[in-house]
């Protein structure tokens, strides 16, 4: 459960990838342009760059403190779109875990 409870920790307060970390990155051979705007009180970063020999688009939503909120890359031969980290949805998805970790807990210290 700690583990867990770790995991939730991380996922909620983790930059995870940061602005300035983007920066970095653009200067590697494989990427081709960044740009920022404002989005709200966030930032909302645009990378093109080559994946598997394709062009592709990486958006990075931050929130006000430059944490990601969300990542999505298009494969922009195919048009195809693939969420790669909603941090609402891995919230979730670790407090479900958290709560049906209780239960089995639970469950399993009540006697028949």
């Amino acid at each position: 459960m700690k583990e867990l409870i770790d995991q939730l920790y991380y996922v909620s307060h983790n930059p995870l990838v940061t602005p300035a970390c983007l920066i970095s990155n653009v200067k590697l051979p494989e990427y081709q342009s960044l740009v920022f705007r404002k989005d709200g009180q966030g930032l909302v970063a645009i990378m093109e760059c080559s994946l598997d020999g394709e062009p592709a688009e990486f958006r990075y939503f931050f929130d006000e403190q430059d944490h990601l909120s969300r990542a999505v890359c298009t494969n922009l031969v195919s048009n195809q779109e693939e969420v790669l980290f909603d941090r609402v949805q891995e919230v979730r998805a670790v407090q479900a875990r958290i709560v049906r970790n209780r239960n089995c807990e639970q469950s399993a210290a009540i006697p028949d």
